[in-house]
Order: C-alpha cells, then structure tokens, then sequence
C-alpha cells in the first residue's frame, strides 16, 4: 500500500522510534523510491474517488491534511478525468434521489445539494447537476 511521510512519521511516533533513526530510515526510502508523494497522491485521489466516490474538494483536504504538497495535490486532481467525474456525480444523484425524504421539491433538491456536499463536490458543479437532472 502507497504511504506517505506523513503516514510512516505517524507510525514512528507510535512505535516511538528515536527522530535520528526516523530521518535516516524515511531519507533511504525517499531516495529509493519507495516513497513518493505525487505516486501516492495520485493513488490516494484515484481510489478515493472510484471506491468511495469523493469529491475534488474532500480528495483536497485529505491529502492537505498528509501534508501533500500543492503541486502533488493539483497533479492528482488533474488526473481524474472530468467526463467520469461529471458521471459519478450523476449516479450518486440518480441512487440518492430515490431514498431522500421530502415535504416538497425545494427541500428534497437541499438535501441531495448537502449530500454531495459532504461527499467533496464543488457547488456550482452540484447544482448544474441537480438542474441537469430536473431535466431528463
């Protein structure tokens, strides 16, 4: 499994693993390559959003919170294609129209608008979506 520096500074910590010997033994896997941080951006956005449907913006954070780098961050975002993203969104709409309950049309379209905003997806995308799907 892709880790990051975060991560194994993580489980450093909980094995309490003297900071000269973590240096040391993160700087060799660096160099070797088996740690990566734009791979294990990219594989962390990739699996986020096909496994668990996430949004850009929840993917963002996350890896903000790993202390990815920018750069890092905007090349898996990159990577996921808008036309299976725009798909995914209208799939998450059509499953989660049907289990919504509702007093009327307003507050239905609310909250499936909070729904996909818990799950990452940017508003202006959400509701072109939602508008979208009012219209087939």
């Amino acid at each position: 499994q892709e880790r990051c520096q975060w991560d194994l500074e993580k489980k450093f910590r909980v094995w309490q693993v003297v900071e000269e010997i973590q240096d040391e033994v993160l700087a060799d896997l660096i160099s070797q390559g088996f740690v990566n941080e734009e791979r294990f951006a990219k594989h962390f956005a990739s699996g986020k959003f096909r496994i668990k449907k996430w949004g850009k913006k929840k993917i963002q954070l996350e890896l903000k919170k790993r202390q990815i780098s920018n750069y890092s961050i905007n090349k898996a975002i990159e990577a996921i294609e808008d036309e299976e993203y725009d798909l995914t969104l209208q799939q998450l709409i059509q499953k989660k129209v049907k289990v919504i309950q509702a007093k009327n049309e307003f507050e239905k379209k609310q909250k499936l608008a909070q729904y996909l905003y818990s799950k990452g997806y940017e508003n202006e995308r959400i509701w072109n979506a939602i508008h979208s799907n009012d219209n087939e």
